[in-house]
């Protein structure tokens, strides 16, 4: 799967719910490493955003918890 599709799925997910993305690999059976590059793609875009909190993650370290940006027409 190419870069922009999993820009797509990372933004999808992060819609629905704002998440890690931890979170977001481990919905999507990947490996953050995966999921990281696009959220860091996203908010340079203005797609997503830092929502202010933070969730452990399963090795017990905090992690940003992304939200989506309304976009306005």
């Amino acid at each position: 799967i190419d870069h922009k599709t999993w820009m797509n799925r990372v933004l999808s997910a992060v819609r629905e719910k704002p998440s890690t993305m931890s979170e977001v690999a481990l919905a999507y059976g990947v490996y953050p490493t995966t999921t990281r590059p696009r959220a860091t793609q996203l908010v340079a875009l203005g797609f997503i955003r830092d929502s202010g909190l933070r969730r452990r993650n399963q090795f017990g370290r905090n992690e940003i918890v992304f939200e989506s940006v309304d976009i306005q027409a």
